[in-house]
């Protein structure tokens, strides 16, 4: 299985892994249950901003939603996710949607981050019980 990224072709794995419930319309609004399930095996409580996006990427690109249109997304738990989409970028060849997401989230912590001007790994790295590599 190979999976497509605009403009990041090296990009070969899924973080993230949407269910998504059967589509119901009501004239220019989409609606759907779903759950969205992260690394390594957790289920988010939200809808997720992302999923909602992706999602109405692929309307958009299937024909089912365009430019004013708008896609609610119901969480396991209840919460909802409105996305709309208010226009339209090309993304490298590709034509691609500018999303707009509204919603409520609650905050469930407080980090902060800090970079040592000395760190011999300024960029970071991975750790393989946490992201494994997986051959797609």
């Amino acid at each position: 299985m190979r999976f497509e990224h605009p403009e990041n072709p090296e990009w070969a794995h899924i973080s993230f892994c949407l269910f998504a419930g059967p589509l119901e319309q009501d004239g220019t609004s989409l609606r759907a249950k779903s759950a969205v399930a992260i690394q390594p095996g957790k289920i988010d409580r939200s809808p997720t901003g992302t999923a909602v996006s992706a999602r109405m990427a692929l309307f958009h690109t299937k024909g089912q939603m365009k430019v004013g249109d708008t896609f609610t997304a119901h969480s396991i738990i209840g919460s909802t996710f409105r996305g709309k989409i208010i226009g339209e970028a090309m993304i490298g060849e590709k034509t691609g949607i500018v999303p707009e997401i509204t919603g409520r989230g609650w905050i469930t912590g407080v980090y902060q981050h800090m970079l040592d001007p000395d760190d011999p790994w300024p960029s970071g790295y991975r750790l393989s019980d946490t992201w494994p590599s997986y051959k797609v």
